[in-house]
C-alpha cells in the first residue's frame, strides 16, 4: 500500500511508559461507556508475524505477503487509540461520544479548542514498551465530506504528499493484496472489511539526516457506521527480498501506525492519528523531535484545506467521478438483473 509513512517522531518530554488508568483528556470525556477495554489486552510480547506466517499472493507474480496476527494488530490499535476502539465496538459518533479512558499514562504535550488550528490534542509516551522511540497520538477535528480513501491519498500518493512533506523521495504500492475476499476471511468481520491491503515502500531525501526506507504492510478497514481504521505495521526482516533492487538505506521501521477516521456530522469527521516510529541509525530521536511534529501539523494543515474544498477542488472532482462510476455500475448490474 502507498500509504507509508515515514520519518515522524517527536517532540521531548519525559513519562513513564506505565500501565494504568490515566485521566480522561479533552476528548471522550465519558459520555458513552459502552465497553471499557472490552478486547483482550495484547501482551506486546506477541509476535506480529508467526515463525511460520499465513500467506496470501500479491498481484505481482510470484510473490507472496506474509499476513500479520491481526487479533494482536487490532488489540495493540485499541489498546492506545480510543477512536479505534469505539469504531471496533459499534459506536457512533467521534471524540465527545467515545470512551476516552486509557489504557496507558499519556503525557499531554499540546491541546486547544481551536478548530482552525491542525491539530486539536497531542499525546505521548517516550520509549512506549521499552523502545527508542515515543508513540505519538494526534487528534484533529475536520469540516468537509468523510472520505477514508482520500485522507489515505494525501499520504499515499506521492504527489499529494510532497505538498506537505519536503522530505518525501517515493512512497508507492509494492506488492498490493490479490484476493481482498481472502484477506477479509483471514482478519475476520469484527474489523470490519478491509476495502485495501498491501505492502508499500517508501524513502525519505538527504536532509539533517541520511536517507531512511520502509517496507510496510498497510491496509483500511471500513465500518457500517461509516468509521474507518487505515494501519500500518513494519514488515519483518524476513520479507526484505521485497525491498526493490538497488541501494539500500538506513531502515525506519513503524511498530505501530493507525489513523482512525468517524463522521460527526454531515460534513465533519474526527481524526485520531497514532504512531510510534523508530528512525534507525545512531541518532537519538529528541534530535529529530521537532522537526516531525511539525511535519505532522503540515499534514493536518494540509488536510483541512483539501477536505474543505481548497486544491482547486480536488475532493469534489474525486468524489463526483466516484458518483458517476457507481451510477454506471448500477446501470450496467440492472440491465443483467432487470428483475
Amino acid at each position: 500500500m502507498q500509504f507509508y509513512i515515514k520519518c515522524f517522531l517527536l517532540l521531548t518530554m519525559t513519562v513513564s511508559d506505565v500501565k494504568g488508568r490515566a485521566e480522561a483528556t479533552s476528548f471522550g470525556l465519558g459520555k458513552r461507556k459502552s465497553n471499557v477495554l472490552a478486547f483482550s489486552p495484547p501482551s506486546f510480547n506477541l509476535p506480529l508475524f508467526a515463525a511460520t506466517p499465513k500467506l496470501a499472493p500479491s498481484k505481482v507474480q510470484g510473490t507472496s505477503i506474509s499476513l500479520p496476527d491481526f487479533d494482536e494488530l487490532f488489540g495493540r490499535i485499541q489498546s492506545v487509540s480510543p477512536l479505534a476502539r469505539h469504531i471496533i465496538d459499534g459506536g457512533t459518533g467521534g471524540f465527545n461520544e467515545m470512551d476516552g479512558e486509557d489504557e496507558f499514562q499519556w503525557k499531554k504535550v499540546e491541546s486547544n479548542s481551536n478548530l482552525k488550528k491542525p491539530i486539536q490534542h497531542f499525546d505521548k509516551i517516550d520509549h512506549f514498551q521499552k523502545k527508542n522511540a515515543p508513540i505519538l497520538r494526534f487528534r484533529s477535528s475536520i469540516e468537509g465530506p468523510h472520505v477514508p480513501e482520500r485522507f489515505a491519498h494525501l499520504f499515499m500518493d506521492v504527489d499529494a504528499r510532497k505538498k506537505w512533506d519536503i522530505s518525501i523521495s517515493q512512497v508507492y504500492e509494492a506488492y498490493p493484496i490479490y484476493d481482498l475476499d481472502m484477506a477479509n476471511i483471514i482478519i475476520g468481520s469484527k474489523y470490519g472489511d478491509c476495502s485495501r491491503m498491501g505492502v508499500g515502500y517508501c524513502q525519505t531525501k538527504q536532509s539533517v539526516v541520511s536517507p531512511r526506507e520502509q517496507l510496510t504492510m498497510c491496509g483500511i478497514q471500513d465500518f457500517e457506521s461509516g468509521g474507518a481504521i487505515i494501519w500500518g505495521t513494519e514488515m519483518e526482516d524476513s520479507e526484505n527480498h521485497l525491498f526493490p533492487e538497488g541501494k539500500r538505506h538506513v531502515r525506519a521501521k513503524s511498530h505501530i501506525f493507525s489513523t482512525s477516521l468517524m463522521p460527526t456530522g454531515p460534513n465533519t469527521f474526527d481524526v485520531e492519528y497514532i504512531l510510534q516510529l523508530e528512525i534507525g541509525g545512531n541518532i537519538p530521536y529528541f534530535m529529530t523531535a521537532s522537526v516531525i511534529a511539525e511535519t505532522v501539523k503540515k499534514m493536518f494543515g494540509y488536510a483541512k484545506k483539501y477536505f474543505s474544498g481548497g486544491e482547486n477542488g480536488e475532493l469534489e472532482k474525486y468524489i463526483a467521478a466516484k458518483k458517476s462510476l457507481q451510477n454506471v455500475l448500477q446501470d450496467r448490474e440492472s440491465i443483467l438483473l432487470p428483475f
